[in-house]
């Protein structure tokens, strides 16, 4: 079993990762679609320095199962502005990107408490497990 503490800037909420084409691109056949933002695009590289400092094994064999546990620390006046699952898509795509462990592997989530900091800015703070699938206890 791999163990990780993952401490991160809060990530972009859901409704932040993807804009809409203009209709006008569309019809000059230019780009179709959604696209990923720049907020969304940086984040996936910052974690991915967090995780290189982390000493996680990048690459990771796709028979790795995870489990993911962890806290949303949610700056002053913005506590029932943020919603709690909007924030787990963002990083739980770029620890998958990372490892090579797409999130389809996740076999534990949660839990997940949301916390009001004093902080400027709010922090997600994950606990990562990564098992073999050989490592799994099977329950009958």
């Amino acid at each position: 079993m791999i163990k990780v503490f993952l401490d991160v800037p809060a990530p972009p909420s859901d409704n932040e990762l993807f804009i809409n084409t203009p209709d006008f691109l569309k019809k000059t056949g230019n780009f179709r679609g959604r696209l990923k933002t720049g907020k969304y695009r940086n984040f996936k590289k910052m974690v991915g320095i967090y995780l290189l400092n982390s000493k996680l094994p990048r690459d990771l064999d796709k028979t790795y199962r995870w489990e993911v546990k962890g806290n949303l620390l949610v700056p002053k006046g913005r506590h029932w502005k943020w919603d709690i699952s909007n924030f787990y898509k963002a990083i739980l795509d770029a620890i998958g990107k990372y490892t090579g462990c797409d999130d389809r592997y996740i076999i534990k989530f949660g839990p997940f408490e949301k916390i009001l900091t004093n902080e400027i800015q709010g922090r997600m703070t994950l606990i990562l497990k990564f098992y073999k699938k050989r490592e799994m206890k099977i329950v009958k």
